[in-house]
């Protein structure tokens, strides 16, 4: 959704909202729905305001919760907005890498590997129990 809002290449305004409501749909029956691309979205294009960022991501993960909640199972619509909790962790992020160029490579592939493979490892899960 951010490469598409950001990009030159495609200029009309109409199409750049057609093809984020597209990956809205795509990305439905995923993990978060579309709601975290909705959140990468905010907080690419607020860049540098973090009030901004906050109040939409907070936006998204309510509406989320509250679906959950009112649709599906009330304690886990009420324990997605446990997400806000993350704010004061964010709001301590300088924006820069750590001076530790090993670390960062470290962390870099850690989050690459492990992301989806705890993913892959809990989908295996239901399968198998």
């Amino acid at each position: 959704m951010l490469r598409v809002v950001n990009s030159k290449k495609i200029e009309s305004n109409m199409m750049k909202v057609l093809f984020v409501i597209l990956i809205c749909l795509i990305s439905f029956p995923s993990d978060w729905s579309c709601v975290a691309s909705l959140c990468i979205l905010a907080i690419g294009t607020n860049r540098g305001d973090l009030k901004k960022q906050t109040l939409w991501m907070i936006f998204y993960v309510a509406i989320y919760a509250m679906v959950y909640f009112f649709a599906i199972d009330k304690i886990y619509g009420l324990l997605q907005m446990a997400v806000v909790l993350s704010v004061p962790i964010i709001m301590m992020y300088n924006g820069k890498r750590g001076n530790n160029q090993r670390i960062n490579i470290i962390m870099k592939w850690l989050f690459y590997i492990y992301y989806p493979l705890h993913l892959f490892i809990i989908g295996w899960m239901q399968f198998v129990a």
